[in-house]
């Protein structure tokens, strides 16, 4: 199993959506969104840009951990 996905849960709380309110937006089941924040399912690519582009933040920065500041095109490696 997946660590939880507290990105996605964050940024969609701080938008004031429901898990279905956001599954609507994107075209996918509120259970899916449930799973993906639960850690119970990695979504499809697509989920993944859905997602990314609906929050206008990077795919990397979403569902993986990076150590680079989604706002820079720089990583913070051999600094």
């Amino acid at each position: 199993m997946k660590a939880p996905n507290k990105r996605l849960e964050e940024l969609r709380t701080k938008a004031g959506l429901s898990q279905q309110q956001l599954a609507e937006q994107i075209g996918i089941s509120q259970s899916m969104i449930a799973r993906i924040e639960a850690g119970e399912r990695d979504p499809s690519t697509d989920i993944k840009i859905k997602l990314a582009i609906y929050f206008s933040v990077s795919v990397e920065w979403l569902f993986y951990e990076l150590l680079y500041d989604q706002r820079t095109s720089t990583g913070t490696e051999g600094n």
